[in-house]
């Protein structure tokens, strides 16, 4: 069955009765009105928690108060946009709140990202205004009109500010601006309204079962929408919003460790790294939220026992999320996919073919998304939105639009949705959303590359990585091509997050083409490490502990060979892979081993002289553990 022959019921059904979500909410508020009434209700809660350290709704209250009249004095008001570049601290959250009461609009920016990324950002948002501390953004704070060091008592003169500001906005203003990864090579800034993101607390609430008494980690960094989930929205509830430094985020056990220390009881995280994350009982959390990447159901069996487990779905255009499905039960034996749930609540969501035609249940199609989630467009982007925000043709509200989301999906009969990946080059991986476009681009800058195309590929089951393809300007001779991937790959990492950087770069004298003329991208040939002359040492030249980690790395690999010296990264070794091995190693040798290490030592004797001083801070005799290993 295709559109043309839907009839009169069928049509109804998928685009009136699957929609059928309205629901009231407080639509003329603003997000941080609705945390002010938590502080009214009970100041002396705790908001935010960060190792021993609590703040109160009060505090936070009072600190946000006073950094909002200093914004003020700076010029903030509706649609100003302010910049926010901080470590996981209460100082994002009083920032967040403090932006949005002044009426501006925040704009986060992960201090991790290389600084060209992050001048970008400042450049093309055109923001006056940066809250920061002194010696973190210093490249960043150049041409701005403003900036707010938060550890040099800038506030000092706002002390007797003890109350908010007089409101100036309305729930149709920008509350924030998020990047994501832009096709064109230039990443593009999603701004959203607050009555968006008023609605998705509403659901949020609902669906993840959120009250006072709800601990919630903020995972995700603040520089992802997943982070809105996770830092205002339980604000609105009166819940606890608890940090933690980044490197007990990216460590397995360290991170289960903390989920029970903390007594969380609300977590997103990605599939990935619920594939990865040691299994433990964890009796506090009692919602798990699986977004940012398809949840396979062996997740759901292992993850869904005795707590509400969430598969979620949505784009940062769309506020974050569009679907939510609540697994009431196990998935059953021999299914393949978890189904991304129905829209939520004022929010709806269109299966149509290329003509923009709504298509039968089972049928795939192009997701678009109406609604109160749909955001406002991108920033300074009049082309893309044109082509991205189009009109909806099925509401009767003037100037009602719809998104087109670029994912596949189809309906199933009792209303809700199936994801069937992209349409265009984007991909999600690792749990981070990216356009293969932006990567290919950033390539294609450079002088010495004729031509470029960056892949998904998995050559080894399990290991999805990103893979880059060259081709030389001519003349170019073999030295040149040896020493191409290693300068792009410096120079990527320069420029683009690191989530973004192709795990390998191969130099081609032309790319393979199909019949029809376009690269043929299925016969991109699969990375030949280069071998460095550490890739001949012999075995026997190995301590046993090496030849433990050149062992475990190698399985991990899917290699038969590595070298002692070999740089990890670049044989292909990712954030999630070293996640695995660091519990590998905590079982092999008895200690753990922390990621951060896992970078700053990456080579196999590297890890291996870690390893033994883990051993040794712990008692345990090195050379005693690795031979009852072998």
């Amino acid at each position: 069955m295709t559109a043309d022959t839907l009839n009169d019921e069928q049509r109804r059904r998928v685009l009136v009765e699957f929609n059928a979500n309205s629901r009231p909410f407080e639509s003329e508020r603003c997000i941080h009105q609705l945390v002010a009434d938590r502080v009214a209700a009970n100041p002396s809660a705790i908001a935010v928690e960060f190792a021993n350290d609590k703040l109160t709704y009060a505090d936070l209250d009072l600190a946000s108060n006073q950094l909002a009249h200093r914004l003020i004095e700076a010029g903030v008001g509706p649609g100003v946009i302010v910049g926010v570049c901080l470590e996981p601290s209460f100082e994002v959250v009083v920032a967040l709140l403090a932006i949005l009461k002044a009426g501006g609009a925040y704009l986060p920016l992960d201090p991790t990202y290389p600084s060209e990324h992050l001048q970008f950002m400042r450049d093309d948002s055109q923001m006056a205004v940066l809250v920061t501390v002194s010696g973190l953004a210093d490249e960043l704070a150049n041409r701005l009109d403003t900036v707010v060091l938060l550890d040099e008592g800038s506030l000092s003169h706002f002390a007797t500010f003890t109350q908010a500001p007089p409101s100036v906005t309305t729930s149709r203003d920008a509350a924030y601006v998020i990047y994501t990864s832009g096709s064109t090579g230039r990443p593009k800034g999603v701004v959203v309204a607050h009555q968006s993101v008023v609605n998705l607390a509403a659901v949020v609430t609902d669906v993840f079962e959120l009250d006072a008494q709800s601990r919630v980690l903020q995972f995700a960094s603040f520089a992802f929408d997943a982070s809105v989930t996770e830092i205002l929205v339980p604000l609105t509830v009166g819940a606890t919003v608890c940090l933690a430094p980044r490197e007990a985020l990216v460590s397995g056990h360290e991170l289960v460790r903390l989920l029970h220390e903390q007594r969380i009881s609300v977590v997103t995280l990605p599939p990935s790294l619920l594939a990865v994350l040691p299994e433990a009982e964890l009796p506090h959390l009692a919602t798990l939220c699986s977004a940012g990447e398809a949840c396979h159901p062996d997740l759901v069996r292992r993850w869904g026992r005795g707590r509400r487990f969430v598969n979620g779905y949505g784009p940062t255009e769309a506020t974050v999320a569009t679907a939510y499905f609540v697994m009431e039960e196990e998935p059953p034996e021999g299914a393949t996919s978890v189904p991304i749930g129905a829209p939520i609540a004022n929010v709806q969501v269109y299966v149509l073919d290329p003509d923009g035609q709504p298509l039968p249940i089972g049928s795939p199609g192009e997701i678009y998304i109406g609604g109160v989630g749909v955001a406002r467009g991108y920033h300074n982007r009049p082309e893309l939105n044109v082509e991205r925000f189009v009109p909806d043709p099925f509401s009767h509200r003037p100037g009602a639009r719809l998104f087109r989301s670029g994912d596949r999906g189809s309906w199933r009969a009792d209303g809700t949705l199936d994801f069937h990946g992209r349409l265009d080059q984007q991909v999600k991986l690792r749990g981070f959303r990216i356009e293969l476009g932006e990567i290919e681009q950033t390539l294609k800058a450079e002088p010495a590359v004729s031509d470029a195309v960056v892949v998904v590929r998995e050559d080894t089951p399990g290991n999805r990585r990103l893979v880059g393809y060259v081709v030389p300007h001519t003349g170019a001779d073999g030295d040149d091509r040896g020493q191409l991937g290693a300068l792009l790959t410096d120079e990527l990492r320069r420029r683009l997050p690191r989530h973004m950087v192709p795990a390998a770069l191969v130099v081609l004298d032309a790319f393979p083409l199909s019949p029809n003329g376009k690269i043929d991208r299925r016969a991109l040939p699969e990375p030949v490490r280069n071998r460095s002359e550490s890739m001949d040492d012999a075995p026997e030249t190995a301590t046993p502990i090496e030849q433990l980690v050149a062992e475990l790395w190698c399985e991990l690999l899917g290699i038969d060979h590595l070298g002692l010296h070999e740089d990890l990264f670049e044989a292909g070794v990712d954030s999630l892979m070293a996640t695995k091995a660091a519990g590998r190693f905590r079982a092999e040798f008895g200690v753990e081993l922390a990621i951060p290490i896992i970078f700053e030592n990456p080579t196999v004797v590297g890890i291996a002289l870690a390893l033994l001083a883990e051993m040794s801070a712990e008692g345990i005799d090195g050379e005693i553990a690795t031979a009852g290993s072998m």
